[in-house]
């Protein structure tokens, strides 16, 4: 498959994780040389390439930078047995495996790649980033970089509940059965793995107007279980490239607090402020803005 889009097309492409096949898309300015300087991108929990990144890849391609978009495993039309699994060790795993898969790439410079990472995915960029001193830049968005005070914020009622729904998925796994789910997003005092007031909305608007019927709001719930252990914000004193963190200063998932933190963990750092939530950089005014700094910051490490 071949689509033409303006200036650039989107090629169909794939990659090989622990065994098992990745969807990509491949982006690619027409009439291009070789030797293109290239985005690794991929969404954030419990979704998909193809809710609200491609704006964003536009953006990059038609500046002169290839893009690499792809899904985890599990999700869309990538293998994984177990579907809508949320383990972001996995995650970082898919990560890897993209980055050994572009660097083969003819059509690319092995040596001006940038990985682009949103939510989830902005602390996965920065924990893959930290075991890849190679990598020429790192763009965060709202990044997840610390299980432990997410998990704090949650209401003890919540979280003895989703405790609980993962110790059965865990048992359901371990006795060979279907796993048990609970909500990728619903509204506060529901349980869910985003559950403040603005999640539900925030989410659903990602979502294609195409794919809104298909899409299912589940997620195995040992992710309950799996979440404080993730830590990206550990790693980052080992980082070497370049990175832009984009912080919500309204964010309701992540505290702002934890992304100033790390701001001061990272040798070569810029932060931005957006005075929007979580889920606002994706459309609209705050949009415009994030995608400008984050434009600015990609074109002068691998265009300049």
């Amino acid at each position: 498959m071949q689509v033409k889009i303006q200036d650039y097309s989107i090629q169909a492409d794939s990659f090989f994780s622990q065994g098992m096949r990745c969807e990509a898309h491949f982006y690619r300015p027409n009439n291009s040389t070789a030797n293109l300087p290239v985005v690794i991108m991929a969404h954030g929990f419990g979704a998909r390439m193809d809710f609200g990144l491609q704006p964003f890849a536009d953006a990059f391609v038609k500046a002169g930078m290839a893009v690499f978009m792809f899904n985890y495993r599990g999700f869309g039309q990538s293998e994984g047995k177990t579907r809508f699994l949320v383990n972001p060790f996995m995650h970082v795993q898919d990560w890897e495996a993209a980055l050994e898969h572009v660097k083969q790439k003819i059509e690319l410079n092995p040596e001006k790649i940038a990985l682009w990472g949103s939510s989830f995915s902005g602390g996965h960029v920065l924990r893959v980033a930290a075991d890849h001193p190679e990598i020429t830049a790192v763009s965060a968005q709202v990044p997840f970089l610390d299980g432990v005070p997410t998990a704090l914020q949650t209401s003890p009622k919540i979280m003895v509940r989703s405790a609980w729904a993962g110790i059965k998925d865990v048992f359901r796994k371990l006795t060979f059965r279907s796993p048990y789910y609970i909500a990728v997003v619903g509204k506060p005092g529901e349980t869910a793995c985003m559950n403040k007031a603005d999640s539900e909305a925030g989410f659903r608007n990602l979502i294609p107007n195409s794919q809104n019927q298909n899409w299912r709001n589940l997620c195995p719930a040992r992710i309950a279980l799996i979440l404080p252990f993730y830590r990206p914000i550990s790693k980052l004193a080992n980082i070497k490239s370049p990175c832009l963190l984009v912080n919500a200063t309204n964010d309701t998932l992540f505290s702002p607090s934890t992304i100033y933190r790390a701001a001061k963990k990272i040798k070569d750092v810029k932060l931005v402020d957006l005075q929007c939530g979580h889920f606002d950089p994706y459309k609209g005014r705050w949009f415009d803005e994030a995608l400008a700094v984050e434009l600015d910051f990609l074109k002068s490490k691998l265009l300049d």
